[in-house]
């Protein structure tokens, strides 16, 4: 019997963590359903847990001395695959009943998707010396709670962790944040979460699995903005329920600067130009981390040709801005100072123009998720069509043939501004 799905599972420095989710895997889905490959990223000492997995059934286990990186593990394991549909997990995971068919199902029923489960949280809950992660009391029927997919933030500055009042200065960028359930069956959303993910084995090729990514952090923002912009969809089905043990830290090494190259690499080689190199620029001035820009700037070759894979810079940016606007108001953090493509040289609530450098009060521009309908009043540049909002922020209507409002220019001869609204765009 050929398997109808392929399990990738790295790990490192588990102990017996990857044989209890293998055997999980195995006792809740039909004999032969599964191949599960395992792959120990280098464990060093007791190897005890690569020979019983060895040993399992429908597991082909692979050992290796060198350490590779979570990513490149899973990406090698794929190239081997048997089956049409692959299943990404992490090595610590529990599961019930039916999840295996069901996710297939809907892969299968969405060949061009990324799909998303909806994860129990198990173990540890953000305490030291936590007695609940000792004792393990958490469990599938009694978890600490229930995550449905995230958000992907891009950009957008939120308050410091403690805080309830003051300018917004924390920067979340090409993160994921969890979401609340929006719906009973399954549903689109910009990022799956949970360490429990399915695609078909043609679409992971299609959009480069996890190829290029360094070590760990970042694997569900990769492949959630790579399938956004190869023009596939994000999907989760709440139904599905996996459990994933949280731990209060990792059995393995985990460079910080593997993180932040990871994101910068999906912000180069997925975001519309404008936005990404604003990006950029802000990032570098605000972490100043030479080891991962070093390393981008090596990779950059085959980041482009990966990026060229996907689609044409007209494909990228309509898939972009069709993706920010199926999404849930505020799910991907993309704010004004973005939409007009500014340069990220301004902390505060204005935007540059990319284009001549003039900047404009975006503060009446708050709370609109789609002010893309403007052109910078100094020279002209426009982005999109949408109804004229915010009329004191000196932005024009870039409509064709719409007057618009330019309070600023209007200002500055002493005239009273015009007071026109554009249309609705198509």
């Amino acid at each position: 019997m050929e398997p109808k799905a392929t399990v990738l599972m790295a790990h490192v420095n588990e102990g017996r963590e990857p044989i209890e989710t293998v055997r999980s895997m195995l006792e809740t889905s039909p004999p032969g359903f599964l191949e599960i490959l395992a792959f120990d990223d280098g464990t060093r000492g007791d190897l005890s847990c690569h020979m019983e997995l060895a040993a399992m059934p429908q597991v082909r286990a692979t050992y290796s001395d060198a350490t590779f990186g979570l990513f490149e593990a899973k990406s090698r394991m794929a190239v081997g695959a048997r089956a049409p549909t692959l299943i990404v997990v992490d090595a610590h995971m529990r599961f019930r009943p039916g999840w295996a068919e069901a996710l297939v199902a809907e892969a299968e029923a969405h060949p061009t998707s990324f799909v998303g489960t909806a994860c129990l949280g198990l173990g540890w809950n953000g305490k030291k010396d936590d007695p609940d992660e000792k004792s393990g009391s958490w469990s599938l029927d009694n978890p600490r709670g229930r995550y449905h997919g995230a958000s992907a933030m891009i950009r957008k500055l939120v308050l410091a962790k403690g805080l309830k009042s003051g300018p917004p200065r924390h920067l979340l960028w090409m993160e994921p944040k969890w979401l609340r359930r929006i719906a009973e069956g399954p549903y689109e959303l910009p990022c799956p979460l949970g360490a429990c993910y399915a695609m078909t084995r043609a679409w992971w090729d299609r959009i480069g699995g996890l190829w290029g990514l360094r070590g760990w952090g970042g694997q569900e923002m990769c492949l959630s903005m790579r399938t956004w912009m190869a023009g596939g969809t994000c999907r989760i089905d709440p139904g599905i329920e996996v459990g994933h043990l949280f731990r209060s830290s990792a059995p393995h090494a985990r460079p910080p600067w593997h993180q932040v190259y990871n994101r910068l690499r999906v912000a180069v080689e997925t975001l519309p130009r404008l936005i990404s190199a604003g990006l950029i620029d802000e990032l570098v001035r605000r972490h100043g981390n030479t080891k991962a820009g070093d390393v981008l700037r090596q990779d950059m070759p085959r980041i482009l040709d990966a990026r060229s894979a996907l689609g044409t810079e007209e494909e990228l940016e309509r898939r972009f801005w069709a993706f920010v606007g199926r999404m849930p108001p505020d799910s991907v953090g993309i704010t004004p100072y973005a939409l007009l493509g500014a340069e990220g040289r301004d902390m505060d609530n204005s935007i540059t123009c990319a284009r001549c450098g003039l900047v404009a009060d975006a503060a009446t521009y708050a709370g609109s998720n789609f002010p893309d309908g403007w052109a910078c009043s100094g020279c002209g540049f426009a982005r999109g069509t949408l109804r004229m909002r915010g009329k004191d922020a000196g932005w024009k209507c870039a409509k064709p043939g719409v007057a618009g409002l330019n309070r600023a220019a209007e200002a500055a001869k002493g005239a009273s501004p015009p007071v026109e609204e554009g249309e609705d765009g198509d």
